[in-house]
């Protein structure tokens, strides 16, 4: 028997969607009044949000949440929401992400923009770190930002600014902040103005970063409590956040009859469209569930990448002549019926499958 997901029940923020409701609609809640009148998240808040969902600005009652943008629900340019064509009730088209990922697109945005303003004032700053993999490196942006002001430090005072803030190896950030300093002779127009905006894309990025590493841990720590996480973080590609992704998309994999069912319900097969004299034609679908894709999609990938028995199976399915898409659905389908065995069979994935008994 496959075992429910009741114990993933606080990791997934939006239900799924409800059975037979019009353009994927997955939440209707009513007129556009509430008592209280409070937003239903707190823009302070720890909740990871799109910066324009209505849920910033309205209560509980107050929008609709759908699985996609579409004509249904026509953009208003005026205040750069959506609305629903009769009711003119705010829409929110994109619940996908709210959740972690989008912490992770805003973290490389911030980042891009970080390196963009200091380019243009501190080149040779900018081209002593990479930024994204130094933490330090982001720790001094916080507090110098332009050539001036690294100048005025000093090598001693610098060091000890960096170790007071539990950066790593303050000696070598400094070594290499000092040197671009030396290395540029001219500082250029506008920088004041420019030094503020990195300075507190630096600090957003630190704060960011803190959050997405506690978003983690709590997820972990959730994944940690449900009955299946061995069985799943045991197979190939599969990681913490895949396997939480996989739980909170799939929910009770008792719902799903076979693993047919479940690969269509993700959009791993083919759809006919043959009709009278024309049979054998097969599309890609349509209405299928996002996530539980991208989060199959991905492990599958990974298990091509890392996995010796994986990248056979995809290079053959290459050398057929299938693109890459493709053939990495191909190692996702046999994924699946490799999980739905080991949840029937309530065991951990083994490079060597256990030998089965024989009958006396």
């Amino acid at each position: 028997m496959l075992r429910g997901g009741a114990g993933i029940v606080g990791l997934t923020k939006l239900s799924r969607s409800i059975a037979g409701s019009p353009h994927g609609l997955r939440y209707c809640f009513g007129g556009m009044t509430d008592a209280a009148q409070v937003p239903f998240i707190n823009p302070d808040s720890d909740y990871p949000c799109c910066w324009f969902c209505p849920a910033l600005r309205l209560p509980r009652t107050g929008f609709l949440v759908v699985d996609r943008p579409s004509r249904h629900w026509p953009f208003d340019a005026a205040d750069g929401y959506r609305y629903s064509v009769d009711g003119r009730i705010p829409v929110c088209v994109s619940p996908g992400r709210s959740d972690w990922n989008l912490s992770g697109q805003l973290l490389h945005r911030a980042y891009n923009r970080m390196r963009d303003t200091l380019t243009g004032v501190f080149p040779a700053l900018e081209r002593a770190f990479n930024f994204s993999a130094h933490k330090g490196a982001v720790v001094l942006l916080t507090g110098f930002q332009t050539l001036a002001a690294l100048r005025r430090m000093g090598h001693s005072r610098l060091t000890a600014w960096l170790a007071k803030r539990g950066v790593r190896l303050p000696h070598g950030v400094e070594e290499l902040a000092i040197e671009a300093a030396k290395a540029q002779q001219t500082s250029l127009p506008g920088e004041d103005a420019a030094a503020q905006i990195i300075e507190d894309l630096a600090n957003s990025i630190l704060n960011l970063t803190e959050r997405i590493a506690r978003v983690e841990k709590q997820m972990e720590k959730m994944l940690n409590e449900h009955p299946q996480e061995p069985i799943l973080l045991s197979m190939p590609g599969m990681g913490h956040i895949l396997a939480a992704e996989l739980l909170v998309a799939a929910g009770d994999f008792s719902a799903y009859a076979t693993e047919g069912h479940f690969a269509s319900a993700a959009g791993m097969v083919p759809v006919s469209r043959g009709s009278g004299t024309r049979t054998g034609i097969n599309v890609r679908p349509k209405r299928y569930s996002r996530p539980l894709q991208r989060a199959l999609f991905l492990a599958a990938q990974a298990a091509c990448f890392h996995h010796q028995r994986d990248r056979d199976y995809y290079s053959r399915k290459r050398a057929q002549g299938m693109r890459h898409s493709a053939a990495v659905i191909c190692v996702a389908r046999r994924q699946i019926r490799m999980l739905w065995t080991l949840l029937r069979e309530d065991r951990q994935y083994q490079i060597d499958p256990p030998e089965r008994g024989t009958d006396a």
